[in-house]
C-alpha cells in the first residue's frame, strides 16, 4: 500500500466586487472565474444585474445567505442570450439579496504515479505495479470525480456527491475502483463546480512485483 500525500484547492481568479463594503455570506466559498458580488433589481417580471464589464461568457449565479433556507447557496445557470451588453436578465425574482456572478472553469490536477520503495528507500522503477484501488479524502468539499485513463481503454470515472440537501461534506472519502498497471494510468481531480473542493490525501492500494536482474 502507497499513501501519498496531497493537498488540493480549487482556486479561482477574481475580480473587485461592484457591491457595497458590507458583510455578505455564502454557504460555501465560491469558486468562480471573473466573479462579481452584485444586487439585482427588478425590471417588469425580469431581475437585471448590472455589471462593470461587457462578458457573456458569465455563465452562473450562487445565490447568498439573504435568500432564505430553501433558495440560498443554490445556482442560476446564465445562458448568453440573458446576456445584453453588460446587463444580465432572467425571469423571476432575485432581489432578497446580493448575488456572486461569474463563470464556471474546470479545475483538474493529474496525481504523480504510486512508485514502491526498496530497503534503501529508492523508488523500484523496474518493478511492476498494477493499482487496485485509490482512496481520496477530503473535507469541506462540494462535487467532485476522480477519472482515470489507460491507453486502448474508455477512461472510468467516480464522482463524490455530498448528502441531499448539502453542498459540501465536512470530511469524508471517496474509494474509486481503478485497476491497471501504474506505469500506463493517470489519475486526476477534477470538478466544474462552483462549490470547493479540499482534498487533503490520496492512498493507492497496489500490488508489486519486483523485478529481479
Amino acid at each position: 500500500m502507497v499513501t501519498l500525500p496531497l493537498a488540493i484547492q480549487n482556486t479561482p481568479s477574481t475580480l473587485p466586487a461592484a457591491a457595497a463594503s458590507t458583510t455578505i455570506n455564502f454557504q460555501y466559498a465560491v469558486h468562480l472565474d471573473r466573479k462579481f458580488t452584485l444586487q439585482g433589481v427588478l425590471n417588469g417580471a425580469d431581475t437585471e444585474w448590472t455589471l462593470p464589464i461587457t462578458d457573456d461568457t458569465l455563465d452562473l449565479i450562487v445565490l447568498s445567505d439573504d435568500f432564505g433556507s430553501l433558495l440560498k447557496g443554490t445556482t442560476l445557470t446564465v445562458e448568453a442570450s440573458d446576456h445584453t451588453a453588460n446587463v444580465i436578465s432572467l425571469t423571476g425574482t432575485y432581489t432578497d439579496g446580493p448575488v456572486t456572478i461569474g463563470r464556471t472553469y474546470q479545475m483538474s490536477i493529474e496525481l504523480t504515479k504510486p512508485y514502491r520503495k526498496d530497503r534503501n528507500n529508492v523508488a523500484d522503477l523496474d518493478g511492476f505495479t498494477s493499482i487496485i484501488n485509490i482512496v481520496a479524502a477530503h473535507h469541506a468539499t462540494g462535487p467532485y470525480d476522480l477519472r482515470r485513463t489507460l491507453p486502448g481503454r474508455t477512461d472510468s470515472t467516480k464522482t463524490f456527491t455530498p448528502a441531499t440537501g448539502s453542498f459540501t461534506e465536512a470530511v469524508g472519502t471517496l474509494r474509486a475502483w481503478f485497476n491497471g498497471n501504474a506505469r500506463d494510468m493517470q489519475v486526476f481531480i477534477e470538478s466544474t463546480n462552483a462549490t470547493p473542493v479540499n482534498v487533503a490525501g490520496v492512498k493507492f492500494v497496489i500490488d508489486h512485483e519486483r523485478t529481479v536482474r
